[in-house]
């Protein structure tokens, strides 16, 4: 599964990320993180909006359609690093793509 963090290239993304991708080890939880500004969006799975680009939501919205799910990272979670409700989220997403419940 590949998830992308759009931000507007900032320091907090580049931390957030790091915690994220720490929470998910401690989970043995897999898939591929990467960050990227709003205009180098490309194909993924799902893409993780920073509560700085929310704002851009239903052009990403128009541009993904039906290939990619879209998570906006709530402003709380993203000031407080709260990395586990984003994982449960992208969790949510996946067993649901993967038939599973």
């Amino acid at each position: 599964m590949n998830v992308l963090l759009v931000c507007s290239g900032g320091v907090s993304a580049s931390i957030f990320m790091k915690k994220l991708k720490q929470m998910a080890e401690e989970k043995k939880i897999k898939f591929q993180l990467k960050a990227c500004s709003l205009s180098s969006v490309t194909n993924t799975d799902i893409l993780l909006l920073s509560p700085q680009v929310a704002y851009a939501k239903r052009q990403l919205q128009v541009y993904v359609e039906d290939e990619a799910h879209l998570i906006q990272i709530n402003n709380f979670d993203y000031a407080s690093l709260n990395t586990n409700n984003v994982l449960n989220e992208i969790m949510n997403i996946y067993t649901k793509d993967m038939g599973c419940k």
